[in-house]
Order: C-alpha cells, then sequence, then structure tokens
C-alpha cells in the first residue's frame, strides 16, 4: 500500500507550524496597514465627494464625523466612527453619503495628541474652510488624509502620529 508514515506526517506538521510562526506577524502588519490604508481612501472620498457637490450643484457641503446612536447620519464628534457627507441647502441640511470604518481603526490628528472632531465646510466655489489631517492608525500603521484650504487631499503614509 502507498501512504505516507506517520513520522513523515508529524514532520510535515512541524515545518508547517515553524513556517506559520514566522509568518504571522508579517500578515497582521499587513492587514493593519491595509485597515488603515481604506480609512484613509474613505476620507479622500469623502473630501472628492464633498468637494464635487459643492461645485456641481452650487451649495455649501459639510464633511464631519459619523455620530453613533440613533441618529447616525448626522455630524457626531469623532472621525473614528466614519464621515458624512451632507449639502447645505435651504430647506436644511441633506445627507448625501455616509463612510464607515473599521472598528479597528482610530482617527487622530497629526501629532496623535487628540481624536479629530472638526467638520470641513466646502463653499459653491469648492474651497475649504480649514486645513485638516486625519490620521488613521491600526496596529501602529499609519495612513493619512492631508487636506488644505484649497480644498485638495493627499493621502500620505505615515502622515501622522499613532498614540502608543
Amino acid at each position: 500500500m502507498r501512504g505516507f508514515t506517520l513520522l513523515e506526517l508529524l514532520v510535515t506538521l512541524a515545518i508547517l507550524a515553524v513556517l506559520l510562526t514566522v509568518a504571522l506577524p508579517g500578515f497582521s502588519a499587513q492587514i493593519n496597514d491595509a485597515r488603515a490604508k481604506s480609512a484613509g481612501l474613505s476620507f479622500y472620498a469623502a473630501v472628492m465627494t464633498a468637494r464635487n457637490i459643492a461645485r456641481g450643484q452650487g451649495v455649501a457641503t459639510l464633511l464631519c464625523p459619523l455620530a453613533s446612536g440613533p441618529a447616525v447620519a448626522s455630524c457626531g464628534d469623532d472621525f473614528s466612527l466614519g464621515a458624512v457627507v451632507m449639502a447645505d441647502k435651504p430647506t436644511g441640511l441633506e445627507v448625501i453619503r455616509v463612510w464607515m470604518l473599521d472598528e479597528a481603526v482610530r482617527v487622530w490628528n497629526r501629532t496623535g495628541s487628540s481624536p479629530v472632531d472638526s467638520v470641513v465646510r466646502f463653499e459653491p466655489s469648492g474651497l475649504g474652510n480649514r486645513n485638516l489631517t486625519l490620521s488613521a492608525c491600526a496596529g501602529g500603521a499609519n495612513w493619512a488624509l492631508v487636506l488644505n484650504r484649497i480644498g485638495r487631499p493627499r493621502l500620505e503614509r505615515d502622515g501622522g502620529q499613532c498614540p502608543n
């Protein structure tokens, strides 16, 4: 009969265990980097959506932190949950789009000293009312969205600091 002996199977399992022990820390770092980059790309899309709505519809738009609780599609006090874009129309605020983030991601300012709670207002010209850095941190990985007053965003790897 053909087959594997018990010794051959045990040696194969031992080699597999050693390889997994070496490879797993690299995989977790890669997963954290992907989570942080995904959050940065979500913020990039939110900024571009807010700016395009402002210019295209000729109304001011708001980019603000997503609120928790029953009124999810409203402005909150921390971008770690996500972002919401709202058009400031004469009839009131209209929710355009909501971006939710992975629970493992936290969003800090550039120095990593506090969560970001600032609202950005885009005028119909497409100009923003402030400079802003949204530093997305996930397990030590960092991707930051840097927004200038002109309203142009850019995504930077290690563009901020993550608290320990």
